[in-house]
């Protein structure tokens, strides 16, 4: 389904209370305080997450915020689950609305495509039952950042950036109402419900609060040359899939070559002797496990890149009526450890797994 679904999103409502960003509720059915329910700091299971923060639709952080889930009906979905110290087998068991609202393991599951499509699927079919948009009506950050402008290092889905520049006019605007708005709001003003789940999971698991009470966006890895942007992207790929912990475990080489076999490389997709031989495994048992993965899903996420990789977007988009040697010549002589290696194709491709 589009994730710009127009939907009737009601603009007002008598039974829903303003939120207050400098008041501290706890919802009823439960004695946490709002933030702790709110904030992936206090329920991101570490185990899961390694490096970077996780991003919605990663295993290691919920697929639905959870503080929507107490006043949500819970009901099961038709999707296997394995929980941890279950059965082996998926068919015994499948996934619950409620376990959506908690950090898990998302490699336990049998997704139809991923993990993200199905939340964003299962947001939209509650918006249709009966008191989601009182549920919904949390902040989505409960707090100022330092710096409004490194709002934008947030790596939210190219998709969400799309819907955000057309609806905010500055990078400040957009985090003063990141500050203080809810879900329902930036709901009813994106009619987005995708642009909506991420900003409401995404953008909390970046952010760390400070002595101060502000909150401080995580920064992103930036890639120092051509290779390591590569391997960058194979690996932030890689997470969106859901893997095994043994799958994601560099030591085993599933990572890069399963980040090979979705084309993630300086020379596009490996062949399946290559991803193989990358793991010491046949070309049939690499065809075996990734013929279960989405590995050519098209949700992308804006990453931030240094000054050399703008360069690059640069000479990609002055293109236009020049020759293809003239504008190869020019990728390889930017100022960029590795730039020799590009073309035009290599050049592109890798932009485009950077959003």
């Amino acid at each position: 389904s589009s994730p710009t679904r127009p939907l009737a999103i009601p603009t007002t409502s008598a039974t829903l209370t303003p939120w207050s960003s400098t008041e501290t509720r706890v919802l009823s059915g439960t004695s946490l305080p709002y933030n702790e329910l709110l904030h992936p700091d206090l329920a991101q299971d570490e185990t899961l997450a390694d490096g970077e923060p996780s991003c919605w639709g990663e295993s290691g952080l919920p697929l639905l915020p959870p503080a929507w889930r107490y006043r949500i009906k819970d009901r099961n979905l038709s999707i296997p689950f394995r929980p941890l110290g279950g059965r082996r087998r998926l068919e015994h068991t499948t996934l619950s609305l409620h376990r959506m609202f908690s950090p898990a393991d998302w490699s336990n599951a049998k997704w139809p495509t991923t993990a993200l499509d199905a939340a964003r699927t299962t947001f939209e079919e509650m918006l249709e039952q009966e008191g989601t948009y009182g549920a919904i009506d949390t902040p989505l950050l409960a707090g100022c950042l330092v710096a409004p402008e490194s709002i934008t290092s947030i790596p939210l889905l190219t998709e969400t950036w799309d819907v955000l520049d057309k609806a905010f006019s500055s990078t400040h605007d957009l985090a003063e109402f990141i500050a203080t708005g809810t879900a329902l709001e930036l709901l009813q003003l994106t009619d987005c419900p995708q642009a909506t789940v991420d900003v409401a999971i995404t953008v909390p698991a970046w952010c760390r609060s400070t002595d101060g009470g502000l909150f401080k966006v995580t920064e992103p890895t930036r890639p120092e040359n051509v290779a390591q942007a590569f391997k960058l992207a194979g690996e932030r790929h890689v997470r969106t899939l859901c893997l095994t912990p043994r799958q994601v475990n560099p030591s085993s080489g599933w990572p890069s070559a399963i980040a090979g076999r979705a084309g993630a490389t300086l020379d596009g997709v490996l062949t399946l002797e290559e991803a193989g031989d990358l793991i010491g495994v046949t070309r049939e048992r690499v065809r075996q496990v990734c013929a279960t993965l989405p590995l050519d899903h098209e949700h992308r996420r804006r990453w931030p890149l240094s000054l050399g990789f703008h360069r690059i977007a640069e000479v990609l988009e002055t293109s236009t009526e020049r020759t293809v040697s003239d504008v190869d010549n020019e990728l390889r002589s930017i100022d960029l450890e590795g730039s020799s290696s590009l073309d035009f194709g290599r050049a592109r491709s890798l932009l485009a797994w950077y959003g």
